[in-house]
C-alpha cells in the first residue's frame, strides 16, 4: 500500500458512535467501550469518482468526540490523503494513520 499513489480526498459524511461506560458483569466496575466516527470520504482517479470509508477510535477516558470539533458540518469538505489501488482504484486507505491525533482504522 505505501507504493500505491496517492490522491487528494474530501471528507464527505460523518458518522459517530458514542457509546456509554458499562459495568462489569465480574463486578469489577465500570469499562469504558470506545467510541467510533465513521468518515466518509470521496477521490479522484483519471477523472472517475470513488468514496470510500474509515473508522477513528475515540478512547473515551482520554478524548470525546467534541474535543475534535464543533459540528459534523466544519469537518465535511476537510482533506485526507489517501493511497490508492492503481489496479483497482476504489480500494484505499488513508496515508495518516491517524487523524486528529486519534488512530484510524480500515473499514472500505
Amino acid at each position: 500500500m505505501r507504493n500505491w499513489p496517492v490522491a487528494k480526498a474530501r471528507i464527505t459524511a460523518i458518522d459517530r458512535e458514542l457509546r456509554r461506560a458499562r459495568w462489569s458483569l465480574a463486578g469489577f466496575g465500570k469499562y469504558y467501550l470506545p467510541d467510533y466516527v465513521f468518515l466518509t470520504f470521496e477521490y479522484q482517479v483519471s477523472k472517475v469518482p470513488h468514496t470510500n470509508q474509515f473508522v477513528v477510535l475515540c478512547n473515551p477516558q482520554e478524548r470525546f468526540w467534541g474535543d475534535v470539533a464543533v459540528s459534523d458540518e466544519e469537518l465535511k469538505g476537510e482533506a485526507v490523503m489517501v493511497h490508492y489501488d492503481p489496479e483497482n482504484p476504489g480500494d484505499s486507505v488513508p496515508v495518516d494513520k491517524t487523524w486528529h491525533e486519534m488512530p484510524i482504522w480500515k473499514l472500505g
